[in-house]
Parts: structure tokens; sequence; C-alpha cells
């Protein structure tokens, strides 16, 4: 059930972020401990959720894995600039903020678009805000899982 939940919360924080950027695509991607992350949560087209197995992705690529490694959130509205961006989506605009706990990075809330200049400033403070949102989702289901499941 407390797995459940954890995805309601994720998809509808990440559809939020999508709604209010109009990204075509976001993803909750979280650091496993093997220097990868696994995709938790994928978005597409219109929030169309887009469930299956998690995809693994290396916190050494990409502006998720430079997003994971300084800790810092990044607003890219020309791919072809920027020599972090690993094509997965054919994007032409990114957007990530890291999911912090205190100074430790979980992982990435990671937004693109196929439209060149999509995000702004306001965007970016919004996804940095749902980030927080999930962490503090995550955070809230452990603590329940660990007082009710795991006895």
């Amino acid at each position: 059930m407390i797995d459940g939940i954890r995805e309601k919360a994720l998809v509808f924080i990440a559809e939020q972020a999508r709604r209010f950027t109009g990204a075509e695509f976001g993803e909750v991607l979280l650091f496993s401990q093997t220097e990868h992350f696994e995709q938790l949560i994928a978005l597409g087209v219109r929030g169309t959720y887009l469930p299956g197995a998690p995809r693994s992705f290396s916190i050494y690529e990409g502006v998720t894995g430079y997003v994971f490694r300084h800790g810092e959130p990044q607003l890219i509205n020309d791919v072809t600039q920027s020599k972090e961006y690993f094509v997965t989506f054919a994007a032409e605009s990114e957007l990530a903020a890291p999911l912090k706990r205190g100074d430790a990075v979980l992982g990435v809330l990671n937004l693109e678009s196929d439209i060149k200049g999509r995000f702004n400033q306001n965007h970016l403070q919004i996804t940095e805000f749902l980030a927080e949102l999930v962490v503090s989702a995550l955070t809230s289901i452990d603590l329940a899982k660990s007082i009710f499941y795991d006895k």
C-alpha cells in the first residue's frame, strides 16, 4: 500500500511540474547507491503516465547527472549549447532541480520540452519548490512505512 501511495504522490508532483512549466516530459530520478539513477516516475505529453521497468542512468552523464553531482539546478533553453546534454527525449530545452535532504542529494526532478526557450526563472523557482515537495513526500512516506509496516 505504501508503495502505491508513494507512486501516486510522485506522479502527482511530477505532473504539476510538467503542467506549470509546459514541459512535454517529466521524470523523478532517485540515486540508487550504485552510481546510477533509477527512473521512478516518467510522464509524457499531456501527463501520460509511462509505467514500466525503471530505466537506469549514470550519475556521470547528462544534465541530470550534473545536477546530482553539483546539487544545483540547471535551466537550459537550448540543449545544443550544453556540453552536459545527453539525448533521451530529443528535447530542445531542459530544466532539472536536485532533490535535496539537507546537504545530501537524493535525485533529480527533470523536465524536458521540444520547444527551444520553453523555460524561464519562474519555472525554475516552481521546479525547485516541487523538488522540495518530492523530498517531503518521500520522507513522510518512509516514516509512515517505518512506523506502520517495519515492526
